[in-house]
């Protein structure tokens, strides 16, 4: 009795029932229990049989699926997470990708392969030899170029040599643009004496110099050189190299003024100017340019005036390519100009000269 009444205390609390309706629930467990047979157990349910996780996992069927969730490229990267052993293996691991080494060579596949994420220099260079030996067609040097500009990108420049040893097994010879991405690598990670000796020695084996001109070859160092701000090294190189077997032009000086140009020093300016004239060079719309900046950049509004005004032609010309190299005229300058043009009753040519400044005035106003 007393069993009785403590079970009717568990339920009442347990479930919130009343009284009566726990008694009820405990008279039929008690008739439930005593009409069973002690002799004969309680049949159970049959066990639900689950199938194998890992066996679904690896099923073809799911597998498929989920390479159809990835891009050719992140297929072709995972298999370097597995780290095959030995160039055999990782080719049959390449292969087994289902992914043809012609399209892992296409553009995107292969920049977003070796240009992304922590891949290695090893790693670029068995992926590149894997691709292109097992390409039916030697891809275009362009392409090769992804593969060394990812190299030099990433400071990778051990790897430089056999990636162009690559190319020559397979028939594709290096050209100037490929020294120009080794070089501004170079400069850009402040190798700059390494830069300066591919003039004289071929370092990595490039072979450029069986189909270039010394010419190019010092025009690419120049120009390396200035886009990564040593401009006085540029300068002193090319000043270095007035009489001997390179024959200067137009190009180099501009470069080398538009160089100082960007750092306001118009005495460096107007010295390579006068440099240029000795030379028998005439300076073109790009080397006023190039002045009219550096004095803008000097705060010489005056100066930069009277420059246009032995231009009256050519001004407009100067100040669009000042626009598109990102810098923007003063209001004094500008004004002058715009008045000399509506007085020779150019009012097209000033309209169309007005909304570019404008929009450059926009960009350079708008916060970074």
């Amino acid at each position: 009795m007393a069993r009785r009444l403590l079970l009717l205390h568990h339920l009442r609390r347990r479930y919130s029932v009343s009284v009566s309706s726990a008694e009820d629930m405990v008279v039929s467990s008690l008739r439930i229990l005593s009409s069973a047979s002690p002799s004969e157990p309680t049949t159970l349910p049959p066990p639900t049989i689950h199938p194998d996780p890992d066996a679904t996992a690896t099923s073809p069927t799911t597998t498929a699926a989920a390479a159809a969730l990835l891009s050719p490229a992140d297929r072709l990267r995972g298999v370097f997470l597995l780290k095959p052993p030995g160039r055999a293996a990782l080719h049959r691991a390449l292969s087994s990708t289902g992914i043809d080494a012609a399209a892992a060579l296409s553009p995107e596949v292969l920049s977003g392969v070796v240009s992304h994420g922590n891949f290695s220099g090893a790693a670029t260079v068995d992926f590149f030899d894997w691709a292109i030996a097992n390409s039916k067609l030697p891809p275009s040097v362009d392409t090769c170029n992804i593969v060394i500009r990812a190299l030099g990108r990433r400071k990778f420049f051990a790897f430089f040599e056999p990636a162009l040893e690559i190319m020559r097994k397979n028939g594709v010879s290096p050209d100037i643009s490929t020294l120009e991405i080794i070089i501004d690598s170079l400069i850009a990670a402040r190798h700059v004496n390494t830069a300066i000796q591919l003039i004289n020695t071929d370092h990595f084996g490039l072979g450029v110099w069986q189909t270039c001109q010394r010419k190019e070859i010092f025009t690419v160092l120049i120009n390396c050189l200035c886009r990564r701000s040593h401009v006085g090294l540029a300068s002193s190189l090319l000043q270095a190299s007035r009489g001997e077997t390179i024959d200067l032009d137009n190009h180099m000086y501009n470069e080398v003024i538009g160089g100082w140009a960007r750092f306001g020093r118009v005495d460096k300016v107007e010295h390579f100017w006068e440099t240029m004239l000795e030379d028998g060079l005439v300076p073109d719309q790009v080397s006023y340019c190039h002045l009219i900046e550096a004095l803008g950049r000097a705060n010489r509004a005056e100066e930069a005036l009277q420059v246009f005004e032995k231009m009256v032609d050519a001004a407009v010309s100067v100040v669009e390519e000042s626009i598109r190299k990102g810098f923007c005229l003063g209001r004094v300058v500008y004004g002058k100009l715009n008045n000399k043009l509506l007085e020779m009753n150019k009012v097209e040519t000033a309209y169309n000269l007005f909304k570019k400044v404008r929009d450059a005035r926009v960009i350079a106003n708008s916060p970074t």
